[in-house]
């Protein structure tokens, strides 16, 4: 495992030649965990922050819980988006030239990867909008007018679906059988 951590590290922005299977997933486990650290250090300052206001505001009344509750939720979307943009600019980035060699080894032009890499770059460039759009409901349900939560929620299905798309995307391809023998990218797969 840490081989193929090294060696994709290494090559980076190496979009030629072949990986097997089992290199490519070895890597995409490491650069998930890793985006999910790099969220988890992003948005924790300011959930403690959030959290120790809405634990102090039930000492005051009822109203002031709910208010501090729906403070929270809007003071920490920024800080959300902006580590979600960062962590998916980060993968995105990261598994770029995994994937090609990835589906180099199935025998695939490496432009297949721009299809799921398109679709993702879509997502986090909407992700500022959809913050926005985000905070304005909440801004108008906290004073009781404007849509109800539920309908926001499916306000935002379809951009969560269409969010979802390029993981999809890259377990298919990247789940490919290897062509046997030499391909057109190169003799045999880097293996770990």
């Amino acid at each position: 495992m840490l081989g193929s951590i090294k060696y994709n590290l290494a090559h980076l922005l190496d979009f030629r030649g072949r990986d097997a299977r089992q290199t490519f997933w070895y890597y995409v486990l490491f650069v998930y965990l890793l985006n999910i650290g790099v969220s988890l250090i992003a948005i924790i300052p300011g959930l403690m922050r959030a959290m120790s206001a809405v634990m102090a505001a039930p000492q005051q009344s009822p109203e002031a819980a709910e208010l501090a509750a729906q403070g929270m939720m809007t003071s920490m979307a920024p800080g959300m988006m902006w580590a979600s943009l960062i962590g998916g600019v980060l993968l995105l980035t990261m598994l770029a030239a995994s994937l090609v060699r990835r589906l180099h080894d199935s025998d695939l032009s490496g432009w297949w990867a721009t299809l799921p890499g398109a679709i993702y770059a879509y997502t986090l460039a909407r992700m500022p909008t959809q913050m926005e759009e985000m905070q304005s409901v909440l801004s108008e349900a906290s004073t009781g007018e404007g849509v109800s939560a539920n309908a926001m929620q499916g306000q935002f299905q379809l951009e969560t679906l269409i969010g979802w798309l390029p993981f999809l995307m890259v377990i298919i391809l990247g789940v490919r059988k290897s062509s046997a023998g030499p391909n057109r990218y190169g003799e045999a797969p880097v293996r770990f």
